[in-house]
Protein backbone atom coordinates (compact mmCIF):
# COMPACT_ATOMS: atom_id res chain seq x y z
CA UNK A 1 0.00 0.00 0.00
CA UNK A 2 2.93 2.35 0.80
CA UNK A 3 4.37 1.29 -3.10
CA UNK A 4 1.01 2.70 -3.94
CA UNK A 5 0.84 6.35 -2.29
CA UNK A 6 4.60 6.70 -2.79
CA UNK A 7 4.21 5.68 -6.69
CA UNK A 8 0.94 8.11 -7.29
CA UNK A 9 2.94 11.37 -5.36
CA UNK A 10 5.34 11.38 -7.88
CA UNK A 11 4.01 10.62 -10.92
CA UNK A 12 3.39 13.90 -11.88
CA UNK A 13 3.90 13.60 -15.43
CA UNK A 14 6.30 16.36 -17.59
CA UNK A 15 4.39 17.95 -20.43
CA UNK A 16 5.50 17.35 -23.87
CA UNK A 17 6.55 21.03 -24.40
CA UNK A 18 9.02 20.47 -21.51
CA UNK A 19 10.57 17.10 -22.88
CA UNK A 20 11.49 18.56 -26.26
CA UNK A 21 12.50 21.73 -25.19
CA UNK A 22 13.72 23.24 -28.19
CA UNK A 23 12.70 23.62 -31.48
CA UNK A 24 13.55 24.69 -35.09
CA UNK A 25 10.99 26.08 -37.54
CA UNK A 26 9.55 29.69 -39.10
CA UNK A 27 7.70 32.56 -37.34
CA UNK A 28 5.84 35.35 -38.99
CA UNK A 29 5.71 38.60 -36.85
CA UNK A 30 5.95 41.91 -36.31
CA UNK A 31 7.10 41.87 -32.96
CA UNK A 32 9.09 38.32 -33.16
CA UNK A 33 10.42 39.35 -36.59
CA UNK A 34 9.93 36.86 -39.50
CA UNK A 35 12.07 34.39 -41.09
CA UNK A 36 13.85 31.15 -39.19
CA UNK A 37 13.31 31.03 -35.93
CA UNK A 38 14.78 28.71 -33.38
CA UNK A 39 13.52 28.46 -29.61
CA UNK A 40 15.08 27.37 -26.06
CA UNK A 41 12.20 26.56 -22.88
CA UNK A 42 13.77 26.82 -19.31
CA UNK A 43 11.01 25.63 -16.83
CA UNK A 44 8.29 27.95 -17.62
CA UNK A 45 10.33 30.28 -19.84
CA UNK A 46 11.36 30.44 -23.31
CA UNK A 47 13.67 32.29 -25.56
CA UNK A 48 13.22 32.66 -29.31
CA UNK A 49 15.25 34.10 -31.85
CA UNK A 50 13.68 34.69 -35.77
CA UNK A 51 16.44 35.73 -38.62
CA UNK A 52 15.44 36.38 -41.77
CA UNK A 53 16.83 38.15 -45.29
CA UNK A 54 15.61 38.93 -48.55
CA UNK A 55 18.15 40.13 -51.31
CA UNK A 56 16.98 40.39 -55.00
CA UNK A 57 18.41 43.08 -57.67
CA UNK A 58 15.77 43.08 -59.87
CA UNK A 59 13.16 45.53 -59.64
CA UNK A 60 10.56 43.75 -61.47
CA UNK A 61 10.06 40.87 -58.61
CA UNK A 62 10.45 42.84 -55.46
CA UNK A 63 9.69 46.50 -54.35
CA UNK A 64 13.05 46.13 -51.74
CA UNK A 65 16.77 45.36 -52.77
CA UNK A 66 17.36 44.38 -49.00
CA UNK A 67 15.20 43.40 -46.27
CA UNK A 68 15.91 41.88 -43.13
CA UNK A 69 15.16 41.96 -39.31
CA UNK A 70 16.36 39.74 -36.38
CA UNK A 71 13.94 38.93 -33.58
CA UNK A 72 14.24 38.01 -29.84
CA UNK A 73 10.80 37.53 -28.11
CA UNK A 74 10.32 35.79 -24.44
CA UNK A 75 7.34 33.66 -23.59
CA UNK A 76 6.56 32.67 -20.07
CA UNK A 77 3.76 30.16 -19.65
CA UNK A 78 0.79 30.35 -17.77
CA UNK A 79 -1.02 27.02 -18.34
CA UNK A 80 -0.48 24.11 -20.72
CA UNK A 81 -1.01 20.57 -20.42
CA UNK A 82 -1.17 17.45 -22.99
CA UNK A 83 -4.70 17.13 -23.40
CA UNK A 84 -4.40 13.54 -25.47
CA UNK A 85 -1.32 11.63 -26.54
CA UNK A 86 -2.19 13.93 -30.09
CA UNK A 87 -2.50 16.99 -28.41
CA UNK A 88 -1.28 19.35 -26.41
CA UNK A 89 -0.62 23.21 -25.74
CA UNK A 90 -0.38 26.04 -23.92
CA UNK A 91 -0.97 30.02 -23.12
CA UNK A 92 1.88 32.33 -22.40
CA UNK A 93 2.56 36.25 -21.86
CA UNK A 94 5.29 37.11 -24.17
CA UNK A 95 7.65 39.98 -25.03
CA UNK A 96 9.54 40.88 -27.96
CA UNK A 97 12.11 42.99 -30.04
CA UNK A 98 12.95 43.30 -33.44
CA UNK A 99 15.41 45.19 -35.82
CA UNK A 100 15.05 45.70 -39.23
CA UNK A 101 16.43 47.23 -42.28
CA UNK A 102 15.27 47.88 -45.60
CA UNK A 103 16.59 49.21 -49.04
CA UNK A 104 14.06 49.65 -51.39
CA UNK A 105 13.71 51.13 -55.11
CA UNK A 106 13.48 54.44 -56.06
CA UNK A 107 9.74 55.78 -57.77
CA UNK A 108 10.62 54.21 -60.98
CA UNK A 109 12.70 51.21 -59.77
CA UNK A 110 16.12 52.93 -61.56
CA UNK A 111 18.16 53.53 -58.24
CA UNK A 112 18.31 52.62 -54.60
CA UNK A 113 16.93 54.79 -51.75
CA UNK A 114 18.94 54.96 -48.88
CA UNK A 115 18.86 52.44 -46.19
CA UNK A 116 15.94 52.39 -43.45
CA UNK A 117 15.80 50.83 -39.80
CA UNK A 118 12.95 50.34 -37.85
CA UNK A 119 13.00 49.07 -34.21
CA UNK A 120 9.99 47.67 -32.66
CA UNK A 121 9.06 46.48 -29.09
CA UNK A 122 5.80 45.04 -27.94
CA UNK A 123 4.14 41.92 -25.92
CA UNK A 124 0.89 39.85 -25.62
CA UNK A 125 -0.79 36.88 -25.52
CA UNK A 126 0.06 33.47 -27.38
CA UNK A 127 -1.32 30.41 -27.72
CA UNK A 128 0.18 26.93 -28.98
CA UNK A 129 -1.00 24.07 -30.01
CA UNK A 130 1.13 21.23 -29.83
CA UNK A 131 0.15 17.76 -32.03
CA UNK A 132 2.03 14.63 -32.11
CA UNK A 133 4.24 16.10 -28.94
CA UNK A 134 6.60 17.43 -31.92
CA UNK A 135 4.82 19.89 -34.08
CA UNK A 136 4.03 23.13 -32.82
CA UNK A 137 1.76 26.09 -33.80
CA UNK A 138 1.90 29.43 -32.10
CA UNK A 139 -0.23 32.16 -32.39
CA UNK A 140 -0.04 35.30 -30.26
CA UNK A 141 -1.76 38.91 -30.61
CA UNK A 142 -0.22 41.48 -28.89
CA UNK A 143 0.48 45.81 -29.24
CA UNK A 144 3.98 46.46 -30.66
CA UNK A 145 5.73 50.77 -30.76
CA UNK A 146 7.71 51.12 -33.78
CA UNK A 147 10.74 53.56 -34.34
CA UNK A 148 11.70 54.62 -37.85
CA UNK A 149 14.37 57.74 -37.31
CA UNK A 150 14.99 57.90 -40.85
CA UNK A 151 11.39 60.01 -41.01
CA UNK A 152 11.11 63.36 -39.78
CA UNK A 153 9.61 64.34 -36.12
CA UNK A 154 8.62 62.34 -33.57
CA UNK A 155 5.07 61.76 -34.70
CA UNK A 156 5.76 60.41 -38.14
CA UNK A 157 8.80 57.91 -36.60
CA UNK A 158 6.55 56.30 -34.23
CA UNK A 159 3.71 54.05 -34.45
CA UNK A 160 1.73 51.41 -32.32
CA UNK A 161 -0.87 48.67 -33.17
CA UNK A 162 -1.92 45.61 -32.57
CA UNK A 163 -0.68 42.77 -34.49
CA UNK A 164 -1.13 38.56 -34.96
CA UNK A 165 1.56 36.72 -35.72
CA UNK A 166 2.05 33.20 -36.18
CA UNK A 167 4.38 29.91 -36.23
CA UNK A 168 5.36 26.80 -36.92
CA UNK A 169 7.97 24.93 -35.50
CA UNK A 170 8.99 21.17 -34.62
CA UNK A 171 9.70 20.53 -31.23
CA UNK A 172 12.65 17.68 -30.28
Amino acid sequence: MVLVITSGLSGAEQKSYDIFDQSLGVQFGQISGSGLSWQKRFGDDALQVALGIMYSGDPSLYLSILNYTVGLEYQHTLYGDDFANWLGGQIYLFAGFNHSGFIDWNDDRTAAKPIEFIYALGGGIGVEVLLFKHFSVPVECGYAAYWNPSKVGILQQLYIDLFVQAGLRYRF
